[in-house]
């Protein structure tokens, strides 16, 4: 015999012991609650014991259920009686089992479907076992015909009554097992032994009370399932049923002076209730709260897909200007928002330079944030200054998306004059790094767009030396819960001023220390430094019209200068070059439309242009 059959066997054999030790151990119990020959009882545990031995292990551990049930009723009964007895504890939850696993049953119970498939199943299966022991009990002369029925009904109430009310218990327990070590919830376990403790207490004094008040425990019973789910929806149906059965048993309070098939059908149909209102219940509560989770997180990803693919893939090459984005997607466990960040080469060696946030969260807001980028991208280029740029952008969002809000900066950094303009609708301020210190601009802030129309932007126009930076950011870079905001943009000027002086590098230090406690809200990071074209090849690409000459004059007259030309080699450089370019525009492509390319670079210590 191999190991792994030797393994097998082993195993097995295993699973036999334990599941018959259980059955047994568990039969032994419910007889305290017998009410017909010491033998029928309407709390059976074995059944949940079976039902759970045969999902876990398979059928293999059908013949423990079947030695174990023989063993529980040979004492009691003739040994045919026991035999068939046993055949019908075996059979009744594989049936069960096998309907269970035909429809998908998960022992979690986190779906609705399940609840109800256990619930609906196993009054199906049970019945199988009620009616085959209690004709064996009959045919066996140990009751009467006039006794069938109230045996059937005690019989079947205690097999359903043991899969629908320990099953769960048991199943809630095991889910609760830990995976790994962590501290536990003392305040979630604090409330589940109030309630647990409230429920028995209730269901004591209600139980034994002769009016008829039994079925005002079922609200508590909600309220658990609805707080704790099945963990503690299973721990109160076994405390409120177990106690409830004891007095039926005893015949206490509503119990006293009925009849034994009276008291089996009201404890049936309290039995019921309380499953529906406790594991059924909670299962529903649990699917709806997983389909919530799994719609929130499907929103999330959509949004965040749809926002990646509308910002820059990659930070344009401009000459004479140095260039960093990042872009921070919040947490699965936040909603995203409508953050961006954009970069726009505009004519006259301008670059224009956005951060926004549109007021709101998921797929709304990432859908107006598009819409607003892209309005944004069409205003600029067709405005002189920045201040119009947000003047428009505010009319047409109060126009064509009304109820949209959104922060914006917009500013343009023009390359050869090296002078940042802005203007700022209601967005936090940008931060200028220099050699020696670091300070925010907060110049001619106003509203958000789509706050109102009487609103009138402003300019803010800033020069900058070379390697001068500007940090532009969103407010999930600083916002930081239970700490003030001024607080945090103190920290945000003293980590970039101290951190290194790479763009990229500095970017990664301010988001690593600014956002060490974890990232609540969608974060844009867009930085800019004025970059010496020295040593530095330039080349130029523009459309052939006459507007582009100057444009590429003066780029190329930033060059020069960077470069150390003089002034009569700059004039000579620029005059020859100009010269071409208008050449190219008015001759070559005076009927149709091309490109003109300028290359600038260095050659044996001379500057050379090439058009």
């Amino acid at each position: 015999m191999d190991e792994r059959r030797r393994f097998r066997i082993v195993g097995l054999l295993i699973r036999l012991a334990v599941v018959g030790g259980a059955y047994y151990g568990s039969a032994r119990l419910g007889l305290e609650l017998s009410l017909v020959r010491g033998s029928v009882t309407p709390l059976w545990p074995p059944t949940a014991v079976a039902v759970i031995g045969l999902l876990a292990g398979g059928y293999g551990v059908a013949p423990a259920i079947a030695a174990a049930a023989f063993a529980v009723n040979e004492p009691m009964s003739s040994t045919a009686a026991a035999v068939a007895i046993a055949a019908g504890n075996t059979v009744a939850p594989m049936l069960t089992v096998y309907l269970l696993r035909r429809v998908g049953f998960r022992r979690q119970l986190d779906r609705l479907r399940d609840a109800l498939a256990l619930s609906a199943f196993a009054l199906i299966g049970m019945g199988v076992s009620a009616s085959i022991g209690t004709t064996a009990l009959y045919l066996s002369d140990e009751i009467s015909s006039g006794r069938y029925l109230t045996t059937w009904l005690v019989w079947w109430t205690g097999d359903a009554m043991g899969v629908l009310i320990i099953a769960p218990f048991a199943w809630s327990l095991w889910s609760l097992r830990p995976r790994r070590w962590r501290a536990p919830n003392w305040q979630r376990l604090g409330e589940g032994a109030v309630l647990l403790a409230a429920v028995g207490v209730m269901s004591y004094f209600i139980a034994r009370s002769e009016t008829p008040l039994l079925f005002l425990i079922l609200p508590m019973l909600v309220w658990i399932a609805w707080r704790l789910q099945q963990a503690g929806a299973g721990s109160a149906a076994v405390v409120c049923s177990v106690i409830v059965t004891i007095a039926a048993v005893n015949r206490e309070g509503l119990f006293g002076e009925e009849t034994l098939l009276h008291r089996m059908g009201v404890l049936q149909a309290f039995n019921t209730a309380v499953c529906l209102a406790s594991f059924v219940f909670a299962a529903a509560v649990t699917q709806r709260r997983e389909e919530g989770d799994a719609l929130f997180l499907r929103e999330h990803r959509i949004a965040e897909t749809l926002q990646r693919s509308l910002l820059p893939d990659t930070v344009p090459h401009v000459p004479g200007i140095g260039l960093h984005a990042r872009y921070i997607a919040a947490s699965s466990e936040s909603d995203i928002g409508g953050d961006w960040y954009d970069i726009v080469a505009l004519d006259r060696n301008r670059v224009a330079l956005v951060v926004g946030d549109v007021i709101g969260h998921g797929i709304s807001a990432a859908t107006a944030m598009a819409q607003l980028r892209m309005a944004l991208r069409a205003i600029a280029s067709e405005c002189e200054n920045a201040h119009d740029v947000l003047q428009r952008l505010n009319r047409l969002v109060l126009n064509l998306y009304p109820g949209v809000i959104a922060t914006v900066l917009y500013g343009e950094f023009d390359v050869v004059k090296r002078a940042f303009c802005y203007a700022n609708a209601g967005h936090p301020p940008p931060l200028l790094i220099t050699d020696h210190e670091a300070f925010f601009l907060e110049g001619g802030v106003r509203p958000p767009v789509g706050v109102s129309g009487d609103v009138d932007y402003v300019d803010t126009r800033v020069e900058l030396e070379e390697d001068d930076t500007v940090v532009l950011y969103t407010d999930g870079l600083i916002e930081q819960r239970h700490e003030p905001l001024d607080a945090r943009l103190e920290m945000l000027r003293r980590v970039a001023l101290e951190g290194p002086s790479g763009l990229e590098e500095r970017c990664d230090h301010i988001t690593s220390v600014l956002l060490d406690q974890g990232v609540t809200d969608d974060v844009a990071v867009l930085s800019f430094r004025a970059m010496s074209m020295a040593g530095e090849s330039l080349t130029l690409k523009r459309p052939t019209m006459p507007a582009t000459v100057a444009d590429v004059r003066g780029i190329l007259r930033r060059w020069l200068t960077d470069n150390g030309a003089s002034d009569r080699e700059a004039v000579e450089i620029l005059a020859a070059c100009g010269e071409a370019h208008t050449n190219v525009v008015r001759h070559a492509y005076s009927t149709t439309s091309g490109t003109v390319e300028i290359d600038a670079s260095i050659v044996d210590g001379s500057e050379v242009a090439l058009v």
